[in-house]
């Protein structure tokens, strides 16, 4: 059991979806969070193909986070040579969600709030990790964001709330000691295919720490169990070419349908 979370194991597609409507019946019915809402609450889902990941962003594993500013720093020198698009320095929002996209360790962790994007990345399309159990985290983006001191709803992450928490990205800062659940604003198929939201991590403290068992849950996807999965999103047609709409992805799903159906 993780520390402060609510946890369930789902053995198929109808397990899942009737944990996560029971979980979404107890967070409507729960009337000292309701009572301080302004707006309806929504569920976001973070699958990982190995349960035991911690669920932290990049830039706070493997010691990179000494690194933050000058990986920063760096980006915006070479990336600004070769762009023809002009990005402000300041606009620390539109940098870090660049670096995120293109696989720099930052302090963006991504979420989607679709469940099953989230069971795409935990069913692990890639097949590394197939003998360890998966999982699908869920977190109320509301309710963090009311635990940590902001207003009930999702910022955007160019807001000034967000912006005080990306900034010591690039400068040093005094450290807000903050998570803050945001939406994206980027004008990128890949994060609206996604459905793509992100938690902003300013805190030395991880977010099953801060989170009680109202504001974060944990899925179990079972190894013996992901192959199912898997079929099952294939007949959904939540393939790689969907997840990732870009052309070398349809050749690949081309290459896939087509000449390994003709070898067979």
């Amino acid at each position: 059991m993780i520390k402060n979370a609510s946890t369930y194991t789902a053995n198929n597609i109808e397990d899942l979806f009737c944990i996560i409507e029971d979980i979404y019946t107890a967070i409507i019915e729960n009337s000292s969070y309701m009572n301080k809402m302004t707006t309806t609450p929504s569920l976001w889902y973070r699958g990982q193909a190995n349960s035991e990941w911690e669920v932290v962003p990049a830039i706070k594993r493997n010691g990179n986070l000494s690194h933050e500013q000058v990986l920063c720093h760096s980006f915006y020198h070479g990336a600004n040579q070769i762009m023809t698009q002009h990005i402000s320095k300041n606009s620390y929002d539109l940098w870090l969600s660049l670096m995120q996209h293109y696989g720099l360790p930052t302090r963006l962790l991504d979420w989607s709030y679709s469940p099953l994007v989230a069971l795409f990345f935990a069913s692990d399309f890639k097949n590394n990790y197939n003998q360890f159990d998966a999982c699908i985290t869920i977190i109320v983006p509301e309710f963090l964001n009311m635990n940590q001191g902001f207003d009930p709803y999702v910022y955007p992450i160019d807001s000034s709330s967000a912006m005080e928490l990306l900034k010591p990205a690039f400068l040093k800062h005094t450290q807000t000691d903050k998570i803050l659940a945001c939406y994206s604003t980027s004008n990128d198929i890949r994060l609206y295919v996604q459905r793509a939201a992100f938690t902003i991590h300013d805190s030395s403290k991880k977010l099953f720490d801060l989170c009680d068992d109202k504001t974060i849950y944990k899925i179990i996807i079972p190894s013996d169990k992901k192959e199912y999965f898997k079929r099952i999103l294939d007949l959904m047609d939540y393939k790689e070419y969907f997840i990732f709409p870009d052309l070398s992805h349809v050749a690949d799903q081309a290459k896939r349908k087509h000449i390994s159906f003709l070898k067979k």
